[in-house]
């Protein structure tokens, strides 16, 4: 009876560990959803199409809608706090008192579309838009007027403040800086698709650029590409801090970083749809959204991507062959390990790019199984390594579309 009891604890102990790192919320609507933002773990805001916005009380178990009457993107959304939220859509601005269940409109007096908003407290925010206009409101979004203009640049799509006085926007390439509270800006080149810009700190920033991301280190002085697979587009970005921060983007392709972008983690989603916006409210608790409807969430920081399969403590390290193989385009790899160890599992081309990284955790002893999928990838050969301290094995595998 006590082996029993012991089997069962295992096998309860095993479904845990199996558990998805992000499942698939029921949001009651098929429209595409644009931007997601939670106050707490349980009472968030998404947005999109045709003026949806839904709200949630109790971590995404339901949705109850809080729309408006448009057939426009609502494009963003932010919440100081449970009840006073501000949006935009089209040429208009939209404010809540009373978490969503009435909003009031507002314009800033032209027909010009405005893309993001960003309040850095309730009564002062920032907006950008089309002819690289900024709109200004101190009195919590009840008027906005036009307060400055990027001369040579189109339309603005992301703004954000790190303080006061240094906020930063963008448009399709180029970034622009202002250090005295967006009277003024300088103009910082970055020749790519530039998309979403984001800070977790006065210093160290992020910006999903078509299928690259960038990154400064010295509050926008200088921006470099990270290392990080090419998608044909990555969407949202958060960080939790300087180090730990996540991307979104086209086929599901939606990869995490411990340690500033030097490495990417693949993270395993339910849905293979466009990921337009990611938002965590704390380490563990996160959230994304995108085409077709689709809410996903995580607790457990999208962070666990093998899954310990044993009943046992293996006694060596094992790295298995890919099954199957040739695959197209999912294929499992299996490995073992003995003992407490930080594992790394990255895949590699034929000449031996680092095409991405599978794990890059702390393991305890087991068996584990870990997915890789081929998409976006060309058919061709490929090598798995893994990685820890004490043992390093690496095999290959064939791709075939």
């Amino acid at each position: 009876m006590k082996n029993l009891f012991i089997l069962i604890a295992l096998l309860i102990c095993i479904a845990a560990n199996a558990q998805q790192d992000w499942v698939q919320l029921n949001s009651g609507t098929t429209q595409e959803l644009t931007c997601i933002f939670f106050v707490t773990p349980d009472s968030g805001f998404v947005s999109g199409n045709n003026g949806t916005i839904l709200f949630t009380s109790n971590g995404g178990s339901n949705w109850v809608s809080r729309s408006i009457s448009t057939t426009h993107y609502v494009r963003n959304i932010q919440f100081i706090d449970n009840n006073n939220g501000f949006g935009v859509y089209g040429e208009n601005f939209i404010k809540t008192i009373n978490a969503g269940i009435n909003w009031v409109t507002t314009g800033h007096g032209s027909s010009l579309w405005v893309y993001d908003i960003y309040f850095p407290a309730l009564t002062f925010g920032y907006a950008c838009g089309e002819m690289g206009r900024i709109y200004r409101t101190t009195d919590s979004g009840n008027i906005w007027t036009f307060y400055s203009q990027m001369v040579f640049s189109n339309t603005l799509y992301s703004i954000f403040f790190t303080n006061d006085s240094t906020g930063f926007c963008t448009d399709g390439s180029s970034i622009f800086k202002s250090a005295n509270g967006g009277l003024n800006w300088n103009w910082q080149f970055f020749g790519n698709a530039n998309q979403c810009i984001y800070f977790p700190s006065d210093t160290i920033g992020y910006i999903t650029a078509g299928g690259t991301i960038g990154k400064t280190s010295n509050a926008g002085v200088n921006w470099f590409d990270l290392i990080v697979p090419a998608v044909l587009q990555y969407s949202g970005i958060y960080f939790i801090n300087n180090n730990t921060g996540y991307v979104t983007g086209s086929n599901g392709d939606s990869r995490k970083t411990t340690n500033g972008g030097t490495s990417w983690t693949v993270m395993t989603l339910p849905v293979s749809t466009f990921i337009n916006s990611v938002f965590f409210v704390n380490s563990t608790t996160g959230y994304m959204c995108g085409y077709n409807g689709v809410i996903l969430k995580t607790t457990n920081g999208g962070l666990t991507t093998a899954e310990n399969n044993s009943t046992h403590f293996p006694n060596k390290y094992v790295l298995e062959q890919n099954f199957p193989n040739p695959f197209n385009p999912v294929t499992a790899i299996n490995f073992d390990i003995p003992k407490n160890e930080y594992v790394t599992l990255k895949i590699f081309d034929i000449l031996g790019k680092e095409v991405t990284t599978l794990v890059d955790e702390p393991l305890t002893p087991g068996k584990y199984e870990v997915k890789f999928d081929g998409r976006g990838l060309s058919s061709g050969v490929y090598f798995y390594q893994l990685n820890t301290s004490d043992f390093k094995d690496v095999k290959s595998m064939l791709l075939i579309k």
